[in-house]
């Protein structure tokens, strides 16, 4: 589960842009 979100935490922080979109 922890390893799910690493991922999905680390593209929000490379792509901020992304976040606004989720």
């Amino acid at each position: 589960m922890a390893q799910r979100k690493d991922p999905l935490k680390t593209n929000v922080i490379s792509q901020p842009h992304l976040s606004k979109g989720l």
